[in-house]
């Protein structure tokens, strides 16, 4: 090959490379024009051990998972009581545990600075930690 065709070949290849950073790069402008902005970057799940009926108690420990855009700390909170504040794992993920102390509703909050914070509403009642389980008797 000569040096024409290899430095013919190079600028090609970086051709290409600019055209797929540009579409990608309006990919991601589209998404953030869909509503896919930060606010969507951070989603908070919850995983129950063992509830089978969706039901949550007083005393028995669930496990929530949150997920942030990046490694900034994430705080976990109960209402207005932070459970606890965690630095994410490199793919920008958490896990707590909640062990709720009182009934009634209450509202599971993970947000990392400055950002929006993601929410979700669960009711307790009267749970009954039986050691290998914990069903929730109300």
């Amino acid at each position: 090959m000569s040096v024409c065709g290899s430095i013919r070949d190079q600028v090609a290849a970086r051709g290409r490379t600019v055209l797929l950073g540009g579409a990608a790069a309006a990919v991601a402008t589209a998404a953030l024009l869909a509503g896919a902005g930060p606010a969507s970057a951070y989603t908070v799940w919850m995983q129950t051990d063992g509830s089978a009926n969706g039901k949550y108690g007083t005393g028995c420990t669930y496990t929530i998972k949150a997920h942030g855009s990046d490694v900034t700390p994430i705080t976990v909170s109960d209402d207005a009581k932070v459970i606890d504040v965690k630095t994410p794992n490199a793919a920008g993920d958490v896990e707590v545990e909640w062990k709720p102390a009182t009934k009634g509703p209450h509202v599971l909050r993970a947000q990392q600075p400055g950002r929006p914070a993601a929410t979700l509403a669960r009711t307790v009642g009267t749970g009954l930690n039986l050691g290998s389980s914990c069903p929730v008797v109300d």
